[in-house]
């Protein structure tokens, strides 16, 4: 199990989704995690950082590379203290 990356709620869990209004049905390919602004982000495991910058959808966004295809994304940053490479 990996740990969090960061202290907060659980906003959205992994998994198939379905709308409550729609009944349209998504999958959930992480999860969403409420904390509050200031709040520090650590990787889950270590890697290299390919991208920081604005993404549609995910505002201020860090993805890691951790190898075999594996990455993690950390959206909605407010400060990223990161560069890429």
């Amino acid at each position: 199990m990996l740990p969090w990356p960061a202290e907060g709620r659980l906003a959205a869990s992994f998994g198939a989704q379905v709308n409550p209004r729609f009944g349209t049905r998504t999958f959930r390919s992480g999860i969403d995690i409420e904390a509050g602004e200031g709040t520090d982000i650590t990787a889950v495991y270590a890697g290299r950082v390919v991208y920081t910058g604005w993404f549609k959808g995910y505002g201020n966004l860090i993805i890691l590379d951790h190898g075999n295809e594996y990455y993690t994304l950390y959206a909605h940053v407010a400060d990223m203290k990161v560069a890429e490479g």
